[in-house]
């Protein structure tokens, strides 16, 4: 009799197992570590330097080489094409899974559902400025605690059944490049998607001053070139000069997620840091509905991989100690 496969396959791009040491740390404490196949994705298999016993105590570990890492779009489609198990994990190197998290997504996959997202919480909550980019990033799903149907999920960090992203055929890439068009089609093709918060997960934010600044502008720009990449120079243009308005259409979003979690006081401390943010991505976001993505979705995939690099040192997972698996 052959032993049974992996239940969760975690796809996990990265350029060495060094850059994703934390998130494999993370993933050893999970409660069922032995039924998940983590499968690495990457530029060079022999790049990827020693494993050191990262690896170890998993169902089995899957490396991938892709030509390119970047975009992370299709380093994620390979992998999932390369999954073993009926449920994939699209994992982030910066995003550290409390020890049932993986436990809670393997049960909430037995019922019906395409899709079951997390709860994400702030992995460094020092600064104001980790605070705006994840409730820019993540608002309704932050420290979410009612679990039910959704119309939308995070789009990293979420699990899927695998057979239901290999229906994409040749087009999985291009519908891993936006997970609001991917969720909003697989809702419109009759699957279901489910926020389960048991499955918690901390997420790392930039916090260095100059490096946030800079992900809020490269991010507005690549969201805004992907979005538009189909419009007509018309539209395009439009949207472009309306993009001063962005930060007011916005705001009254990320206020009211403030305000189902954080106290009054916590919501005045966070405007300066807010407003900024807002600020700086509607520019980053006319620059690419007027001139396209330029370098700026190389540098959002970059900055990805590699965030631990962009927070202070004493946000640092190994100091703060959030990859105990608590």
């Amino acid at each position: 009799m052959s032993a049974p496969g992996p239940e969760l396959s975690v796809i996990l791009p990265t350029d060495t197992y060094a850059t994703v040491a934390n998130e494999l740390a993370a993933l050893r404490a999970q409660t069922v570590r032995e039924q998940l196949e983590i499968v690495i994705v990457t530029g060079s298999a022999v790049g990827l330097g020693p494993e050191n016993g990262t690896c170890d105590g998993f169902h089995s570990v899957t490396v991938v080489e892709v030509e390119h890492l970047y975009p992370l779009s299709r380093a994620r489609a390979r992998g999932v094409q390369a999954a073993a198990a009926p449920i994939v994990l699209l994992a982030e190197s910066h995003a550290y899974l409390e020890r049932r998290h993986c436990e809670a997504l393997i049960r909430a996959h037995q019922g019906s559902w395409a899709v079951v997202g997390p709860a994400m919480w702030n992995a460094n909550p020092a600064t104001m400025r980790s605070w705006a980019g994840l409730y820019l990033d993540y608002g309704p799903w932050v420290e979410v605690s009612r679990s039910g149907a959704a119309e939308v999920l995070p789009g990293h960090n979420s699990s899927y059944k695998r057979s239901v992203l290999l229906e994409y055929g040749d087009q999985l890439e291009s519908m891993m490049k936006s997970s609001p068009r991917r969720h909003a089609d697989l809702l419109s093709r009759g699957h279901r998607l489910y926020l389960e918060p048991g499955a918690r997960t901390y997420h790392l934010n930039v916090s260095l001053p100059w490096s946030w600044l800079e992900e809020r502008l490269v991010g507005g720009r690549s969201y805004a070139a992907a979005r538009s990449l189909h419009w007509s120079t018309a539209r395009r243009l439009v949207y472009g000069a309306a993009s001063p308005l962005i930060p007011a259409v916005r705001v009254g979003r990320v206020l009211r997620d403030m305000r189902r979690t954080q106290s009054a006081a916590f919501i005045l401390r966070s405007l300066p840091a807010l407003g900024v943010s807002l600020l700086v991505s509607a520019i980053g976001e006319g620059l690419g509905y007027l001139f396209g993505a330029g370098g700026a979705t190389h540098r959002v995939n970059e900055m990805e991989v590699h965030k631990e690099r962009y927070v202070r040192a004493a946000d640092n997972p190994a100091v703060t100690g959030v990859v105990s698996g608590g």
